[in-house]
Parts: C-alpha cells; structure tokens; sequence
C-alpha cells in the first residue's frame, strides 16, 4: 500500500492506464462464458457433434456436414463491447424458434431425369410435406444459464487487475 500522496497518485495513474486492457480482457473473458454455455446448450438440444442432418446440400448434389457453432467479435478497449454470433445463422434459428410445416422438394441434378425424391421404403415422389418443428429456444438458455456464472467472471477479472495494479496479492 502507498505510504504518502505522491506514492498513491503513482499507483492511481497506473491503475487507471491499466483499466482499459483490463476492461478488454475482462469482456473477452465474459463473452468465452456466454459461447461455453450456448454450445453446452446446444450439445444438449442437437448432440455432441453439434451437426443437423440432412443440412448441406449443395447445388451440384452432393452433401456436406454443416457444423454449428458460435464466435463472438470485441471492440473498442475503455468501452469494450463484446458481440456473440451464431454460426452459421439460419441453424440457431430453427432450433429457437423452430420452422413451419413447409414442403420438401427434390433438389435439382440434370443428370437425372423426372425430378423425384426416393424414399428409405424404396418408393419415389415429387416431394412431402414436413410437418415442422417446435423451438427448443437453445441459444436463449444458453444465454440465461451463462449470464450468473459469466457475471461472476466480469467481476473478478476486473477486481484482479486492480489488485494488481495497486501491488496487492501479487
């Protein structure tokens, strides 16, 4: 602990140099909290490999496994914001707010001819209907369940920095 003025105002100038890349570190440390917790939730609702099925589809036919996931972006340092994204969109957005029965239709391939759908029954059709799905509001609880434990992080990040940089408990 300072021992006179002079001594206190130094540490209170590096304390305050220090606040912004605290800060910063502080928000990243948060947003990491919030990412677990979606992806928890998420691996609750989808499963472990965090995959859909039957997405992927590409124009020439062929399948490609589309894996979710979420990322989060940090700007600024004093005034840190921390944004959190899904990726890929319109996943996270079935499985909050689910999809509407829709029809399914076959996809386009010029190699065969007919344009029909064929089934595990080994029967073929131009197309079915879905009957939709209902919201599992992932993204939301991940959210709810990570705001307690990413608030605790906040804090404490930011109460370490400021021991340190007064020279306490280092």
């Amino acid at each position: 602990m300072p021992n006179n003025g002079a001594e206190l105002a130094i540490k209170l100038q590096s304390a305050s140099r220090s606040l912004g890349k605290a800060n910063r570190d502080a928000v990243s440390k948060t947003a990491l909290v919030y990412k677990d917790a979606v992806l928890a939730e998420l691996r609750s609702d989808a499963g472990g490999d965090q995959v859909m099925s039957h997405w992927g589809w590409k124009s020439s036919g062929n399948y490609r496994v589309v894996k979710m996931g979420a990322g989060y972006d940090l700007d600024g340092t004093d005034k840190c914001v921390a944004t959190l994204k899904a990726r890929p969109m319109g996943l996270w957005k079935v499985m909050e707010y689910g999809a509407s029965r829709h029809e399914i239709l076959p996809r386009k391939n010029k190699r065969k001819k007919g344009g029909r759908l064929k089934f595990a029954n080994g029967g073929f059709g131009r197309g079915v209907m879905h009957p939709g799905t209902r919201p599992k509001r992932t993204w939301s609880k991940g959210i709810q369940k990570g705001s307690k434990p990413a608030m605790a992080v906040f804090s404490r990040e930011h109460k370490s920095s400021l021991a340190k940089s007064f020279g306490v408990g280092s």
